[in-house]
């Protein structure tokens, strides 16, 4: 019942909020909004909310590609934050969790199709377990596929909060370095398991030498965001294309001011 009626709300207050403040152009930033992906199936009924079906992500992939969006690579995004400059109106970045099987069995060929870069941040325990999840020979060639881009995402998925400093280095430094030792690539960014951080975390990703880190923050990033703290926007599988387009709009920016 608690979930249903956030729910709710949530739905409530980004529609007021896409009503009065984005259709009205009194909220319109400039920016790039980073979309966070886990799982695509198949099938339509899964009901985790981490997965999306097929059938929605190719909708809203047709979407970015009929509306003309700018989807940068990694490399660019993280380019012209360095320089300081302003994002074009209307820029992705797509971003992948977890290491999925589906990102290689049904991501891939769709990315493939309208040229689209994206990164994959990968849990390296996670790698090689069952049917779920990619082998390493899958992660391989993905990172050396020409569209796809490899980050950290942590060994075991753990909330780095939660955990002795010890084990918060170690999820952190191991993963770089299981990475960098089988893919024979540098790895410069890192997602934070679960979004969550605190800025003895941040720091410690920066002092690791990654180039840039990213959260469940929803919002927009610009060239004044802190690279260690990027804010991305998370694709649930009741986002519908209508649901899809709000959010591109900005319409649930308003839940990263919150941490709702």
């Amino acid at each position: 019942m608690k979930t249903k009626i956030k729910k709710l709300l949530l739905q409530y207050c980004s529609n007021a909020f896409n009503y009065f403040f984005v259709k009205t152009k009194l909220y319109n930033p400039d920016g790039v909004r980073v979309l966070c992906y886990h799982n695509i199936s198949l099938d339509n009924a899964k009901e985790d909310i981490f997965t999306v079906s097929l059938e929605e992500f190719k909708k809203q992939m047709q979407f970015l590609y009929k509306e003309r969006y700018s989807v940068f690579s990694m490399e660019e995004f993280l380019n012209i934050h360095d320089l300081n400059k302003k994002y074009p109106k209307k820029s992705i970045v797509l971003t992948f969790d977890d290491g999925f099987k589906s990102f290689y069995n049904l991501v891939l060929p769709i990315l493939r199709k309208y040229n689209y870069p994206a990164t994959i941040f990968i849990t390296t325990d996670f790698i090689n377990t069952n049917e779920t999840y990619m082998t390493w020979e899958e992660v391989k060639k993905c990172a050396n596929d020409k569209l796809i881009n490899v980050g950290g995402h942590g060994v075991s998925h753990i909330k780095l909060t939660e955990v002795p400093f010890d084990i918060t280095y170690k999820e952190i430094i191991y993963s770089k370095e299981i990475l960098e030792n089988i893919l024979q690539k540098q790895i410069k960014v890192f997602a934070y398991p679960y979004g969550v951080y605190n800025n003895m975390i941040r720091n410690l990703v920066q002092k690791l030498e990654f180039k840039g880190a990213f959260t469940t923050k929803f919002g927009i990033n610009s060239y004044t965001t802190d690279p260690y703290s990027f804010k991305r926007i998370t694709i649930f599988n009741s986002d519908f294309l209508s649901v899809f387009k709000t959010k591109l709009a900005g319409a649930y920016d308003w839940r990263g001011w919150l941490n709702f």
